[in-house]
């Protein structure tokens, strides 16, 4: 869940976000879905190593991770 919000919130523009962002936060407390986590902003060149180091890891895994980076 937390991944799909992050890729949203990155396609608005920035100072649409704050907004949007404040709103995810309401909805998932709503539902019972927030959680806070102590984190740090990660740059996209650290997003994309982060996801390359995936690949490789065998057929079956690199399908559902393409599988979830289309979803996104």
């Amino acid at each position: 869940m937390n991944a799909v919000a992050t890729e949203i919130l990155n396609a608005v523009p920035e100072d649409e976000r704050a907004d949007r962002s404040a709103r995810l936060r309401a909805t998932a407390a709503a539902a019972g879905m927030l959680r806070a986590t102590p984190t740090s902003r990660m740059s996209a060149a650290r997003r994309s190593r982060i996801i390359g180091s995936t690949r490789g890891l065998g057929q079956q895994v690199d399908r559902l991770l393409a599988d979830e980076r289309e979803r996104m």
